[in-house]
């Protein structure tokens, strides 16, 4: 079922790590541009079995891990103002919020093994699954490169870049039409043993808030913009034998959007797996209202 899936996922190492603290600045008052996020909260603000609380004083926020809302989801990650931000404070699409696990960039995963807990290496448009970074280009595939969100096409760009590992850029009149995949596969896969959480480690629990019975009824994509906050957006660096190719390094846990976080107490932060995790890709509306018949 979908909650099996999402609860494999939520207690594997399913997620890159990060190798610098917090590429991003917050915002420390709340703008007035950035849309209020409301994640569900425990009963009576509660948080149940947590494992790890994080202050980031400097931006104005506590990361917490504990039982997830959705039930056999396994745990979960929260976020919740400092008391002294009375205001809230805003999140701008972009920030890179946390790390998410110490793992490997691997290539050529053989299918069975490119499931559950690896993360594969897809360059993908913002506005898909809700990742809306508009400061980039809406037409643009984000990566992050030393320490600076960027776009693909914008690197491929550079006179001493030729290639990014796994794609194949189409051109038309000189320009970057498209990124296409091509047969060299470059998955991230998490170690078995992590180290205790911490600002590196946190994104490992993250659950995507969005499969449910709205997923059904209204497809992936807008369920995932209104229930999910973060994505995974690549690091990429030079390959040490050719540094004019570009290869993955790991995948960061990015705000998608302007949020604004007003909440005292603990709010769960959904995270989009993407409508390929879930199977409903390709699915049609009449095959979506089928499946919520079964959920």
């Amino acid at each position: 079922s979908a909650r099996t899936m999402q609860s494999r996922k939520s207690d594997q190492s399913c997620y890159g790590t990060i190798g610098i603290i917090l590429l991003a600045t917050l915002v420390g008052q709340a703008s007035a541009f950035a849309s209020p996020y409301g994640g569900p909260s425990p009963p009576g603000g509660t948080l149940r079995n947590g494992i790890a609380s994080i202050e980031l004083p400097e931006h104005g926020v506590v990361l917490e891990v504990a039982d997830s809302t959705i039930p056999a989801a396994g745990r979960g990650l929260f976020v919740r103002c400092l008391s002294e931000n009375k205001n809230g404070i805003a999140l701008p699409g972009g920030t890179a919020l946390c790390g998410c696990a110490t793992g490997t960039m691997q290539a050529d995963v053989t299918d069975s093994e490119a499931t559950g807990s690896v993360v594969a290496f897809r360059l993908r448009d913002p506005g898909f699954d809700g990742l809306d970074l508009s400061d980039i280009g809406s037409e643009a595939s984000p990566v992050w490169f030393e320490g600076s969100l960027r776009t693909a096409e914008e690197l491929l760009s550079l006179e001493d870049v030729d290639s990014i590992a796994g794609h194949v850029a189409v051109y038309e009149d000189g320009d970057i039409e498209a990124l296409t995949e091509d047969d060299d596969e470059w998955f991230f896969r998490p170690d078995l043993e992590q180290p205790r959480p911490d600002v590196d480690h946190l994104g490992v629990f993250c659950n995507d808030l969005a499969f449910d019975d709205r997923t059904a009824a209204r497809g992936y994509e807008a369920a995932s913009t209104a229930a999910n906050v973060l994505a995974f957006v690549f690091e990429v660096g030079r390959d040490a034998v050719d540094p004019r190719r570009l290869v993955p390094l790991r995948p960061i846990t990015t705000v998608m959007r302007d949020v604004t976080l007003t909440n005292k107490e603990p709010m769960e932060l959904g995270l989009a797996y993407g409508s390929d995790y879930w199977g409903v890709a390709d699915e049609s509306q009449a095959e979506l209202d089928e499946l919520a018949q079964w959920m």
